[in-house]
């Protein structure tokens, strides 16, 4: 039958393919849309029941074979799809993919913010059909950020109070894994990372240049991205084994970006307690705080940098 497929799109002009393409992405939102809705019906009548199920995602696992987290994701989307106004309708007329529709219903979801989120659905749906998938996956953090500043922080000192790494030596060389950590802990070592990469880079493009001549392809490059990356990251244990102890760190490698009314609004925030307004902005690109790479910052470490 695939075959069958592959034949019949050969024949097609580019831009037939590319229309049909665009027509079956629209079929496939359209359709995660009502199965949304047959999974909130299923859910209302307790269907599941007949099948001996105990719960609709139990049954939903049943009927199409999925993993335990696609069937939450879809009882989940089903819930915002019938109680937020506009979410399903932009879901099945086709102005958002299913990535843009599953964020959603994550923050209609949310412990926290979910109850603050029918306010902010119409701006937020607006950007997950203008921005691109990435993008309103920055803004939606942005707004869940916004909108739990409490939560946020909190978050933020779990995590750094679960840091862990390790370093394990193995049959096939070494094993390095960090986690944890605070978000600004996270954009300082990946701006370092990135820096030493670009360095092995660099590297890299100026021995080839010297063998090859500076126009020589990209292939020529003596090692991978991977390898690239690996050796980065030795450099940057060997750097500070060398480093002196009492040596001087330097400079900050990370920005912060907050917006005027958001950090004015932080500073009445810390000083008051109260929420005043963080998470009803209308305009996610000027109320932020985070780092220049997107990375989510606490709003007690945008003070004490503000402060420093």
């Amino acid at each position: 039958m695939y075959e069958g497929i592959v034949e019949r799109v050969m024949d097609f002009s580019d831009d037939e393919l590319t229309a049909r393409f665009r027509e079956l992405e629209l079929q496939r939102r359209a359709g995660e849309a009502e199965m949304a809705a047959i999974a909130r019906e299923g859910d209302r009548r307790a269907i599941h029941q007949g099948d001996g199920h105990r719960t609709i995602r139990q049954w939903v696992r049943a009927q199409i074979n999925c993993s335990a987290a696609d069937a939450s994701r879809l009882r989940r989307l089903s819930a915002a799809c019938d109680t937020v106004p506009g979410v399903g309708d932009a879901l099945a007329d086709g102005h958002i993919g299913v990535a843009q529709a599953h964020e959603l219903a994550r923050l209609a979801a949310h412990p926290r913010v979910g109850e603050s989120f029918p306010a902010s659905a119409p701006l937020l749906t607006g950007l997950a059909e203008r921005l691109s998938c990435e993008e309103f996956r920055v803004a939606a953090r942005r707004w869940e950020s916004l909108a739990d500043l409490d939560g946020a922080q909190r978050n933020d000192e779990v995590s750094a109070e679960r840091r862990r790494a390790t370093v394990v030596p193995t049959a096939d060389g070494i094993d390095v894994r960090a986690t944890g950590g605070s978000g600004l802990v996270a954009a300082e070592f990946s701006s370092i990372f990135a820096r030493f990469v670009q360095h092995e880079f660099d590297a890299d493009v100026a021995a080839r240049s010297a063998e090859f001549g500076p126009d020589a392809p990209a292939s020529r490059l003596p090692r991978t991205d991977a390898q690239r990356r690996f050796d980065a990251l030795a450099a940057i244990f060997r750097a500070a084994a060398t480093a002196p102890a009492d040596g001087i760190a330097p400079t900050p490698v990370v920005n912060l970006l907050v917006g005027e009314q958001t950090f004015e609004r932080l500073v009445q925030w810390r000083l008051t307690g109260e929420d005043c307004g963080l998470g009803e902005s209308t305009d996610l690109d000027l109320e932020r705080m985070e780092t220049d790479t997107c990375v989510a910052i606490a709003p007690v470490d945008v003070a004490r940098a503000a402060i420093i």
